[in-house]
Order: structure tokens, then C-alpha cells, then sequence
């Protein structure tokens, strides 16, 4: 916009002062608060002036009130005092609003609200592709089509709290491996490694057991997957990895609708394919990321025929 006005020095700025979306009080104290922003247009442009005037008809509010938080802690408590508070004086759940300043701490509000008794219903859709429990549970798909599909990817999942395999012992394979590597021109694998005994022998390893029944339960996943049809696989992979006992105890409400979610997109994908096999499903997922096509987060209350 600046450079548009130091090419176009002639052309006639047109500012569009009227508001119908909020109270004067509102829009008085957003100037009042912005106008300490040196970089704005007004500032850099002459004769331009911002003064948004409200053209709706509201009932008289009170004025906004500032409140400056010592902490997050003390910022949450307030917001959650305030709105129990409202609620006492007989103002519906529906009228009150919690406006944040961007989307990622929607989901952190509202799992707070909700462990504090107040009803949440939030605007914003969430995308599962962009949950860490959904990762994790691609990413091990992905190894069980193909072990030496990505190490970078089979490192992350044995530094997860759900494998269990000690960060120091991960930091030991990840270590030797680039030192096997470094000096061969046939590059091995991380899955290399697993699933050769002498070689964990050869580590020094606390959790060699628990790498080895890790790599154990790839093997029985893959040979599973060979004889089922990949929904029935799917079944058995959230049964026998335990991730739900995992989630029960240690995740959030919302990686239980997200699992949910894969779960029925996946009967979705089975119905009109019932050929379905975790190739292609993978295959599937990476497209829905690389040209961003979201799926959404379902309430575990919907019901489904």
C-alpha cells in the first residue's frame, strides 16, 4: 500500500470509516490501543486518518476493561472467574464469547473451559493431519508397509513416549548407524539394526528387550496385514499396539476424536474401495497433506449408520 501510493502520488485515497459489526466503545478502545503502533499507514501517509465511527443501533454496553495477567495461570483463572460469574448472574452460555489472538489457542482454552465445568462450543474446525497422535500413528503404518521406508521417521517414533525405548539407547542406534555408514558405500538401514541380534548384542543397550519385541510386533503387524483386508488390519493395529490404553492414560480427549476420526475415514475409504490396502491409504494421506485438504475432527457423541 505504500509503495502503491509513492507510484500513484495523485491517485485519491478513499477511507472507509463507517463500522457495523461493533460498539463505538469497542472500536474507541482498539484505536486508543493501536495507535501506539508506529508502523501504521497513518503514520507513514499524509492526511490519512482511521477513525471508524459505528453505524449499528446496540444497547449500551459497559466499557471494555483491561486486565494485565501476572501469568497464564492468572490469566486463566480470571477468564474462568469472569464467565462463572456471568453464568451466576443468569447470562446464557450462549451469549458469552472467548476471542484469541490465534487459532492454536483455541483447542488450549477449550480443553481448559471444559476441565473447569463450563460448556465449549469453538468455531474453529481441527484438522487431525496436524495432530501429534496422528503422526504417531502414520508414521508407524508407514513402517509397517515398509521398515525402510524413512529413518528419520522410525527415530522419532522409537524417541516416543508410547514405544518406550530409552531416548539414550535411540541416541546409541542413531550414533552407530552413521558410524556403520560413514564408511560403507552400501548404506544400512535403521530396521538393519533391529531386527539383527548379534548387532543389538554388539550395543550396549538397556531397552534391547523392548527393541526387540518392537521389532517383533512390525513383523506380526506385517504378516497380520497379508491376511485381513486393511479396516480388519486397522482393528487389530489399535488393539495389539494398545494406543488406545496408551491415549486413556496419558492423552487428551481430543486424541481420542482424532483416532476416532482416522478410524471412520478409513470405513469410508473401505466402502467404495474394499481392496483397500495401506499402500494406498498412505498414498492417500500424503496427497490430503501435500495440497492441504483437511480432515476434520468428528465429536465422539456423533453417531454414524
Amino acid at each position: 500500500m505504500l509503495d502503491f501510493t509513492y507510484h500513484y502520488k495523485e491517485a485519491k485515497i478513499i477511507v472507509l470509516e463507517n463500522n457495523y459489526r461493533s460498539h463505538q466503545y469497542i472500536l474507541d478502545t482498539a484505536s486508543e490501543l493501536i495507535k501506539n503502533n508506529n508502523e501504521r499507514l497513518i503514520n507513514k501517509i499524509n492526511a490519512l486518518e482511521k477513525k471508524l465511527i459505528a453505524k449499528s443501533s446496540f444497547e449500551d454496553p459497559e466499557s471494555p476493561k483491561f486486565y494485565s495477567a501476572y501469568n497464564e495461570i492468572d490469566e486463566q483463572n480470571y477468564v474462568c472467574e469472569n464467565i462463572k460469574n456471568l453464568l451466576s448472574k443468569g447470562i446464557k452460555i450462549n451469549e458469552i464469547a472467548l476471542i484469541v489472538r490465534q487459532n492454536k489457542e483455541v483447542e488450549v482454552w477449550s480443553e481448559f473451559l471444559k476441565s473447569q465445568g463450563i460448556e465449549v462450543e469453538s468455531k474453529q474446525k481441527t484438522n487431525i493431519l496436524n495432530s501429534d497422535i496422528i503422526h504417531l500413528a502414520l508414521d508407524y503404518l508407514l513402517l509397517i508397509a515398509n521398515p525402510y521406508a524413512d529413518d528419520r521417521k522410525f527415530i522419532d517414533l522409537l524417541l516416543s513416549s508410547f514405544i518406550d525405548i530409552e531416548n539414550i539407547d535411540v541416541i546409541t542406534l542413531t550414533r552407530y548407524l552413521n558410524t556403520k555408514n560413514y564408511v560403507r558405500k552400501d548404506k544400512i538401514a535403521l530396521f538393519d539394526i533391529i531386527k539383527n541380534e548379534s548387532l543389538l548384542q554388539e550395543i550396549e543397550l538397556g531397552s534391547r528387550e523392548k527393541i526387540r519385541v518392537f521389532n517383533q510386533k512390525l513383523l506380526e503387524f506385517k504378516s497380520y496385514l497379508s491376511q485381513k483386508t486393511f479396516i480388519a488390519f486397522f482393528e487389530y493395529f489399535l488393539q495389539e499396539s494398545q494406543l488406545l490404553d496408551y491415549l486413556d492414560m496419558y492423552g487428551t480427549f481430543n486424541d481420542l476424536q482424532d483416532v476416532f476420526t482416522l478410524f471412520n475415514k478409513i470405513k469410508d475409504f473401505s466402502a467404495s474401495n474394499p481392496y483397500l490396502s495401506l499402500e494406498t491409504f498412505l498414498h492417500k494421506m500424503d496427497l490430503y497433506k501435500t495440497y492441504r485438504f483437511p480432515i476434520l475432527r468428528e465429536n465422539l457423541k456423533t453417531s454414524r449408520s
